[in-house]
């Protein structure tokens, strides 16, 4: 690991409105182009600095963008402000009603709002690393019973509901920083659930109950409010007992206050200071095997008509909405493989290697005791649950997905083989998916112990 020797800790934050331009179309649920402006998309940094080394933690009000948008943005963040680009963790909050990032199409990959992007994350570093000054660190932990797991089995398998017997991670992460004179510099969120409260029929810009949650606590004053969204692949908001449907826009305000009073609390509440705060920064590239390209009725969709499918297996089923939602899935998945897989073996992307593997990072980061660990796409909460339980009961583990990279949806080896559309998404395939899950508990495991070691040394 890359690390700073136990001085006094410069900190600095920044807020930066990002400003889409022109019709877009919106990254959650396909095909759905925008149509106005809810509420203002932002990037938002925190940098800590020890020393001669600095290192930042971005977070960006996207679903997600792939590994090539992550360079070039810490690229220009790096040139621009300083911070290595090494030593820059860029996460999404994973917002569904953000314009798109994660694209190939010719008209929108490398135009204007890539570019947009890429200028509102180097902006953020550079006026973040601007405003370093000596700084003390607390964190606080909590409970929030507002979220649930989405996989419920249905007599056509696993399918989407809230099933609360089911693995969810509800604990929330506040961390604050203030300077000597007691001025809050910053704080940063950390919570594992789906912005989907707004719904698949909406058409506006928003950052979903994430925006809802930095603006309420930034009207406590000017201090910039990160959120950073941990494994919620399979985790929704518990908001009706619904998912996907067309919700009020009340609705976003009223699930986002909850988590922001939830905040709250734990800002009334007890804290822990940070000390001493070694700073450090690690990160391992994996290349993961693909899946082979769907074949059987996921082909045929593709390429005969889809009424002719509807009928021959109408006829094999017994039952023509089962035909319906088979081959709904089968159309998700074969539109899935080849956005994330095939169109990316073309190497102008430099997302997918010509081998059928893809190439992507993990990251971890220390600031103290505070762990950062960041996973590149929609991780299920079982994954979480487990790097959490390597870190200790006592020791803080904030997790960032849709970080650094979106490689789509990546559940437990159980999950995968047990089906449902976080599986049927997966581009990996059960050799890719192991390895994920291994490399992963290897890595952050190895380096939670020996940061926990070096801790312990210092107290």
């Amino acid at each position: 690991m890359r690390r700073m020797a136990a001085n006094r800790l410069l900190m600095g934050f920044s807020r930066v409105r990002l400003n889409p331009q022109g019709d877009l179309p919106l990254a959650g649920f396909g095909r759905m182009w925008s149509g106005g402006v809810h509420d203002e998309l932002y990037v938002r940094a925190m940098v800590v600095c020890d020393g001669a080394i600095a290192m930042a933690v971005v977070s960006c009000d996207v679903l997600g963008f792939f590994r090539k948008t992550a360079l070039a943005a810490k690229s220009l963040a790096a040139r621009e402000s300083g911070v290595p680009a090494g030593n820059i963790l860029l996460a999404a909050t994973h917002t569904h009603s953000a314009p798109a990032l994660i694209v190939v199409a010719s008209e929108f990959m490398g135009g204007p709002w890539f570019e947009e992007f890429c200028r509102g994350v180097a902006e953020a570093v550079r006026t973040a690393r601007a405003s370093l000054e000596p700084a003390e660190l607390e964190y606080a932990k909590g409970q929030c019973d507002l979220s649930a797991n989405r996989r419920v089995k249905t007599e056509d398998g696993i399918g989407f509901g809230q099933d609360f017997a089911k693995p969810r991670d509800p604990e929330l992460i506040l961390v604050e920083a203030t300077a000597s004179d007691g001025r809050v510099l910053g704080r940063v969120v950390n919570y594992a659930c789906h912005p989907v409260v707004l719904g698949k029929g909406n058409t506006l810009i928003s950052a979903d109950y994430p925006g809802v949650i930095s603006r309420t606590l930034e009207q406590q004053g000017p201090a910039p409010c990160l959120f950073l969204n941990g494994t919620c692949g399979d985790i929704d908001p518990s908001l009706h007992g619904s998912h996907w449907v067309n919700k009020h826009l009340d609705d976003l305000h009223v699930f986002g206050r909850a988590l922001a009073d939830k905040c709250q609390d734990l800002l009334n509440g007890p804290s822990t200071t940070i000390e001493p705060c070694n700073v450090g920064m690690a990160s391992k590239v994996l290349r993961l095997p693909l899946a082979p390209a769907p074949d059987g009725p996921v082909a045929e969709v593709d390429f005969r008509s889809e009424t002719t499918v509807e009928r021959r297996l109408s006829v094999e089923l017994g039952d023509i909405d089962a035909a319906r939602r088979r081959i709904a899935r089968a159309r998700d998945k074969h539109r899935n493989w080849r956005l994330c897989a095939e169109s990316f073996v073309d190497a102008r992307y430099g997302i997918v290697a010509e081998d059928r593997h893809v190439v992507t990072e993990i990251q971890f980061a220390t600031i103290g005791h505070l762990a950062f660990c960041a996973l590149p796409g929609e991780v299920l909460v079982g994954i979480g649950l487990a790097v959490k339980n390597s870190a200790g009961t006592t020791r803080p583990c904030i997790i960032a997905t849709c970080a650094n990279d979106y490689i789509g949806y990546l559940p437990e080896v159980e999950t995968f083989r047990e089906g449902g559309f976080e599986s049927w998404q997966c581009i990996l395939s059960d050799a890719g998916i192991q390895q994920f899950n291994e490399e992963v508990m290897s890595f952050f495991s190895s380096h939670m112990a020996e940061t926990e070691e070096e801790h312990k040394k210092q107290t």
